[in-house]
């Protein structure tokens, strides 16, 4: 902008590619959501999602088979803010769920002639399950990830919750006064042995039908 030009804040939601043996770790949702957060901060005068329908890095955010709507659902309520100048009203609650369906350090037991490793200056790999919240008040988010059952307080508005990826499927639900809300299930199972290498993260919204 002091140059005159203008900034065309790139927007994605992770890059890994098996065809070049390398890959960025996204840390779930937070790379969207971060990058998201530069175009409207900074004052982006447009902004490119990379890309629509990029299969091959698992960067699309186009509707598909294990993503169903979630990182397009979750662009749009971060393209109104930056069209418009507000956020929206949550005016219902939306919970997402994202995970890799296997571990970082898996080593692929399969006939794989090249495995992905960390890109440099990378942030490190993690191997967590996140519950993306958008409540319309405070509630109790129910977790179940593998085997193991737990609970937390969200607040109202959007908060983020890590927990540790264990083998098995996931699943969280909004409980209030005793009574369950919302739920999301993220039914792509964690495995420990891999035959192939698959380091996406997969995700979930309770905003529609997977």
């Amino acid at each position: 902008h002091d140059m005159g030009k203008i900034w065309m804040q790139p927007v994605s939601v992770q890059d890994a590619r098996p065809n070049q043996g390398i890959y960025d770790e996204a840390g779930n949702t937070a790379t969207l959501r971060s990058t998201w957060t530069h175009a409207i901060e900074d004052g982006a005068d447009w902004v490119q999602l990379t890309t629509w329908n990029d299969y091959s890095e698992g960067s699309q955010f186009a509707p598909s088979l294990h993503n169903g709507h979630a990182y397009l659902d979750l662009t749009s309520y971060y393209l109104t803010k930056f069209k418009t100048g507000s956020w929206p009203k949550i005016v219902r609650d939306t919970l997402y769920l994202s995970a890799r369906t296997q571990f970082a350090d898996a080593d692929p037991t399969g006939d794989q002639s090249l495995v992905m490793s960390l890109r440099k200056g990378s942030a490190p790999p993690r191997d967590k399950v996140e519950v993306l919240s958008f409540l319309t008040g405070a509630g109790t988010v129910r977790t179940t990830v593998g085997t193991a059952q737990g609970g937390y307080e969200a607040p109202a508005g959007i908060h983020a919750q890590l927990i540790q990826l264990t083998a098995g499927t996931s699943s969280a639900q909004v409980v209030r006064d005793g009574k369950g809300g919302v739920k999301v299930d993220l039914p792509y199972r964690v495995d420990h042995k891999v035959e192939v290498q698959d380091l996406q993260y997969y995700a979930a919204t309770s905003g529609r039908e997977q």
